[in-house]
């Protein structure tokens, strides 16, 4: 029970801070869920791996005075300091452990601030929050508990340490006798596990992901099978930023990008500031002439169908490219292009 309301405390936690961090960051909807699911599950751990430890040593303090007939609850006749002492044991013990298990967690998370998509940033970040109020709350609002009320708690919950027979001690012992022959076993295991990811195909994500009852999917599907191509899939490449005007460097991008995509097998057409352009199309180099810096504000005020298609593929800090892509497979080239 302790160890589920140390969970809890983590998720509420994190939820206030998340709300507050709200009102200066755009973070994505796939936080709510995130966050109770790491926060329930990392806190939890650390918490029953706390109590575990301070169960054994209680249980050998309680050993201990047993030979000379003490009952649990006469831990209150050296209780300061004998409580401050197994509180240190356990700290010492399996605190370390602890800390060292969500240092490693840390690190897994801050791998996904490399990923340059929103979401992702929202995921680590709403993961590191929980991940780091959970081991605050576990390393100092749980030994608090356990001070105040640890009798009450394990009085009649103690049980005996491991005998020296059972499956467990012999599987450790056999563990630490041999630790290089079992790292490669464990290593070999491992390997085997993760064999099946290089057959994995990756694709974009379109209404096929959602359930086959949401009415967007069926709606999406009834679109594709009138209108559209059968297999086929949209990829949005925007280049430029949100804070830097429009270069040079950026239709020289836009323009590598392009040619690019148009060389792929796979590419059925793009929609281009130059226009609808397909694989099969020749032309001269005027084609993919690079419109000048001040692009923008020679096209307000005109009314054309070449100004309106520019309007739609040009804003003053961006450049869009929608490449539509058959059986909506991803190329390595293609991801590249998605990320610039």
């Amino acid at each position: 029970m302790i160890a589920v309301m140390m969970g809890i405390s983590a998720v509420i936690t994190a939820m206030g801070v998340t709300s507050l961090l709200g009102y200066h960051l755009e973070l994505s909807n796939f936080i709510i869920n995130v966050i109770p699911m790491v926060g329930m599950a990392l806190s939890t751990d650390f918490a029953l791996i706390i109590l575990s430890r301070y169960r054994e040593e209680l249980q050998r303090v309680y050993e201990d005075e047993g030979k000379a007939n003490v009952t649990g609850s006469s831990l209150d006749m050296q209780s300061e300091v004998l409580r401050s002492e197994i509180l240190q044991r356990t700290l010492r013990t399996a605190g370390r452990a602890v800390l060292f298990s969500a240092a490693c967690v840390l690190l897994g998370l801050l791998g996904l601030l490399w990923i340059r998509l929103p979401m992702f940033l929202s995921v680590s970040l709403g993961a590191i929050i929980v991940l780091l109020l959970s081991l605050l709350l576990n390393v100092t609002l749980l030994p608090a508990l356990l001070s105040l009320s640890a009798d009450r708690v394990f009085r009649r919950k103690l049980v005996h340490l491991l005998p020296r027979s059972s499956v467990w001690h012999r599987w450790s012992a056999m563990v630490m006798k041999r630790p290089v022959s079992m790292a490669i076993g464990g290593t070999v295991v491992l390997l085997l596990c993760v064999y099946p990811v290089t057959r994995l195909e990756l694709s974009v994500p379109d209404a096929s992901s959602l359930p086959e009852r949401m009415e967007s999917r069926q709606a999406a599907e009834q679109l594709q099978y009138d209108l559209g191509q059968k297999d086929t899939s949209a990829i949005e490449i925007l280049i430029g930023g949100q804070q830097e005007r429009l270069t040079a460097s950026h239709w020289q991008m836009a323009h590598n990008k392009a040619r690019q995509l148009l060389q792929d097998s796979d590419v059925l057409s793009i929609v281009s500031p130059w226009g609808l352009l397909q694989p099969n199309q020749t032309g001269s180099q005027s084609l993919f002439r690079i419109p000048p810096s001040s692009l923008t504000p020679s096209i307000e005020g005109k009314q054309s169908t070449r100004t309106a298609w520019l309007r739609s593929t040009v804003s003053e800090h961006s450049i869009r490219l929608i490449a539509t892509v058959h059986g909506g497979l991803v190329r390595n080239r293609l991801q590249t292009g998605m990320n610039e």
